[in-house]
């Protein structure tokens, strides 16, 4: 009988095989380990082992040199049967999302796959609302697949660091499994990515990303396997579909999931990214809110399954909320004593320290905090940009008439990390909002810098 091999487990003196035949799940013991992905001859009795599963009492097994190709499409057939994706309706149903629909379906049977194969997954998702969302929307929709790890993110983008820490991870497994698969959400689009994903696919990795930031470089996508972005497509607002909308669509299409608990994920990632496609209610901005207080004061970070109990805990989230507003009032008290204002090119730019009254676990954090300002300096009849700054770390964000001025903080970012070399150790974001951090020391050269870059873009100033 011909059989495809996915995992491998010493048992006792013997290997246990889990492996797929033409009658489907199969397992079998030897006293030779075959690799995962070897497609082995096995002579012997079969027996039921489990509703699904049989299993071979082997008398003979070896490397299938001339395999039987009808056998090999029976499993081929067998396996993408198993990964077929469920119909989902979509949350926002609109052009962009009919556009996106194609790669949503082709990411969703992507991951089914690999859990049919039992390849290892490690989700990397970003540190706020939205990429929390993001996280969640994969762990409950797998949330009986035991091969599946939750990484929060401490910096947007995938290193080398991190790399070298997933591959000890695998390497630490007490199964051989076929090669893993790395999904990156709400980051993982930028160039500074490159370096982590070209280790990764070097060791076997497949990349899949799902994301709304601006990729300044495209070709990142020769590294990854799946890629599903609004950037990709004919869309007026790529950055408003936001990674917790796409993966909350990816979900449904993996597992059968309450429409409540997806409409929220999506919600909560909507408006605490402030899409410009979803005008939330008040319900929703408490929620969101809620949430974000609940990851920056969390003391288990990195526990997915915490996260998952208090995003379905509305009493701790009530709680949550009346503490953040506590919080969020001591800051803007706080805040207005740390602002200066500088003119340039028609454009007010109001800088914020928050060196010392921003840590990290306190609330609110620095992208928070940026919001804050914002709100605060930015309802203004003129053109305002807010940078909300410590030693290493700054913030932009925009107000409706800078808007105007279609003013581009992605690219002045780009633009900077292209003058300053490695000063800027990463940087990105969106058009009216993004981020970056910095070598220690270069706070107010860079300041300088990105203040020019910004303000030259404003071609209706009078000359």
């Amino acid at each position: 009988m011909l059989v495809y091999v996915t995992f491998v487990k010493k048992v006792e003196n013997l290997y246990l095989h889990s492996a797929f035949s033409r009658k489907g799940h199969t397992l079998f013991k030897s006293d030779k380990q075959f690799k995962p992905g070897s497609w082995l001859n096995v002579l012997g009795k079969t027996k039921k082992f489990d509703e699904d599963t049989i299993e071979i009492i082997v008398d003979e097994v070896g490397i299938a040199v001339n395999q039987d190709k009808k056998e090999e499409t029976e499993i081929k057939d067998f396996i993408d049967s198993q990964s077929r994706i469920l119909p989902a309706k979509p949350f926002i149903n609109d052009e962009t999302m009919k556009h996106l629909s194609p790669k949503l379906d082709e990411v969703a049977t992507f991951i089914k796959k690999a859990t049919i194969l039992r390849r290892p997954i490690i989700v990397r998702y970003d540190s706020d609302q939205d990429g929390l969302t993001s996280a969640l929307s994969i762990f409950y929709a797998l949330s009986n697949y035991y091969n599946i790890k939750f990484i929060q993110q401490m910096f947007p983008f995938y290193s080398r660091s991190d790399f070298e820490d997933d591959i000890r991870y695998v390497n630490r497994l007490e199964s051989s499994h076929l090669p893993p698969v790395l999904i990156c959400v709400d980051f993982g689009s930028n160039p500074e990515s490159e370096e982590g994903y070209r280790a990764a696919v070097d060791n076997g990795f497949s990349v899949v990303v799902i994301d709304h930031h601006p990729p300044h470089n495209p070709k990142i996508g020769d590294l990854i396997d799946v890629w599903v972005s609004a950037w990709l497509v004919d869309s007026k607002q790529p950055s408003s579909y936001t990674a917790g909308l796409l993966s909350s669509e990816v979900a449904k299409r993996l597992s059968k999931l309450d429409p409540t608990l997806t409409d929220r994920l999506a919600k909560v990632s909507l408006t605490a990214d402030r899409s410009k496609i979803w005008n939330p209610s008040a319900e929703d901005l408490e929620y969101a809110e809620s949430v974000g207080y609940y990851i920056i004061t969390a003391a288990y970070e990195n526990n997915i399954s915490q996260y998952a109990k208090a995003f379905n805990d509305d009493e701790m989230l009530d709680f949550a909320y009346a503490q953040s507003q506590e919080k969020i009032q001591t800051f803007i008290e706080k805040v207005s004593r740390h602002v200066k204002s500088r003119k340039s090119n028609g454009i007010i730019f109001y800088l914020a320290d928050v060196t010392k009254i921003t840590k990290k676990g306190s609330y609110p954090n620095r992208g928070l905090a940026s919001n804050i300002v914002a709100d605060l300096y930015g309802n203004k009849p003129f053109p305002v940009v807010t940078i909300v700054f410590t030693g290493r770390n700054i913030s932009l964000r925009a107000n409706k008439r800078a808007f105007d001025l279609n003013l581009d903080f992605s690219s002045a970012i780009k633009q900077l990390k292209d003058e300053m070399g490695r000063v800027i150790e990463t940087g990105g974001g969106h058009k009216m909002a993004a981020a970056l951090r910095i070598k220690q020391g270069y706070l107010k050269e860079v300041l300088n810098n990105l203040i020019q870059i910004i303000s030259s873009q404003n071609k209706e100033a009078k000359v």
